[in-house]
């Protein structure tokens, strides 16, 4: 639903090491998937929302925004416990910081996707993320309408 080009991000997977990556990131309503485009011997951390925690919004030098968060492990996917940061290289933290911390509190009630997104398209989400203006041409944000359900066909 949320694609933000031009980041950075580290990433210390206890027992495991660090990793460093430039790429893209990719907020779902259910994970945070930061994919690395300089490293071909690995590409991507799939980081759960409902296993993220301490997540912090920060502005540092020179006005660059980034998030420092942690995540615990998840079955198998991410092996340990991992600490994670991501640096905004072109902009457009407070739009991303408005949609991550609306998409993580919903996920984390255990509302799920249908409603997320129905509570997306609403002016209450809305118009706060647009109030904060276009940060550049590399974020792409989409919201798709909910699938309706269909009714069950009746047999004759």
């Amino acid at each position: 639903m949320l694609r933000r080009n031009f980041i950075e991000f580290h990433i210390h997977v206890e027992d495991q090491g660090h990793f460093r990556g430039n790429g893209h990131l990719i907020l779902t309503t259910k994970r945070l998937v930061l994919v690395n485009r300089d490293d071909p011997s690995w590409g991507s951390f799939s980081l759960p929302l409902v296993q993220t925690f301490d997540e912090q919004f920060e502005e540092g030098m020179a006005g660059r925004f980034h998030i420092n968060a942690w995540c615990r492990n998840d079955m198998g996917l991410l092996p340990n416990n991992a600490h994670f940061k991501v640096w905004f290289n072109q902009g457009g933290g407070l739009r991303f910081q408005h949609t991550y911390r609306h998409v993580m509190r919903r996920a984390k009630e255990g509302l799920d996707f249908n409603g997320i997104i129905v509570e997306m398209q609403q002016p209450d989400f809305m118009d706060p993320f647009n109030g904060f203006g276009p940060c550049d041409e590399e974020e792409v944000f989409f919201i798709q309408p909910a699938p309706m359900m269909q009714q069950p066909m009746m047999m004759q």
